[in-house]
């Protein structure tokens, strides 16, 4: 059995990698693509505990970004595994030109997960001397307020979700009634030109929380190339 980890474009360069989660790690080459994969890790004995399976997920995402950190990359989910070295060199030559396709259209680009957090409501007390007829409008003026401002943010969150579509490729990783927002964007891999970018929308909208990751592997957009 064989683990493998991701698939990649080999750089000019030889891959400077780092340890597996249980030996080292090889790769095998079929062409101009490549896998990076562990032979004879023993997979049903990370599942002996929550901790051991844990720490064998994180490194199992920190050799990818180790690797994306030199080259471009198709990251595979954790558990991904063939028979054989001959197999994965088999799967690899029957997919060569797919995966090259992939890799061609991911080159230097790089995945950026990007939260909005709206401010906080401010929260309107009712004078507590009101009461019978003036207590009943007060409340249902403190309610429209209260839905006006919502309908508010929401407004300004449609329009920064569509500003950040217009930098590259989107997609969503919250669900719409989410407190906070949070999308992941494809981009060139440029952090500066993307910290400009977002700066000027956060000067714009300067109420709003707006936070970007460091470049990641593009783990969300491998069906779109």
């Amino acid at each position: 059995m064989i683990y493998v980890y991701t698939f990649v474009q080999l750089p000019k360069q030889p891959l400077h990698l780092p340890p597996g989660i249980h030996s080292r790690l090889e790769v095998v080459q079929v062409g101009a693509i490549a896998a990076v994969a562990e032979p004879d890790l023993p997979l049903e004995t990370l599942q002996t505990s929550d901790e051991r399976l844990l720490q064998a997920v994180m490194q199992h995402d920190h050799i990818i970004q180790s690797v994306f950190q030199q080259t471009t990359v198709l990251p595979l989910r954790f558990g991904t595994c063939f028979p054989s070295i001959a197999a994965l060199q088999a799967h690899l030559t029957e997919n060569c030109d797919r995966y090259t396709q992939q890799l061609t259209a991911l080159a230097n680009k790089a995945e950026y997960t990007i939260e909005l957090t709206p401010p906080d409501l401010q929260k309107a007390a009712i004078a507590p001397d009101l009461k019978g007829k003036e207590y009943f409008l007060a409340k249902r003026r403190l309610y429209e307020q209260q839905s006006q401002e919502q309908a508010k943010l929401q407004h300004q969150q449609r329009d920064l979700i569509e500003l950040l579509a217009q930098l590259g490729k989107l997609r969503p990783l919250s669900a719409p009634e989410a407190s906070v927002c949070k999308v992941c964007l494809l981009v060139e891999a440029a952090p500066q030109r993307l910290q400009m970018a977002i700066a000027r929308l956060q000067q714009h909208y300067a109420d709003w929380q707006i936070r970007c990751s460091d470049p990641l592997p593009p783990y969300h957009f491998l069906e779109d190339v």
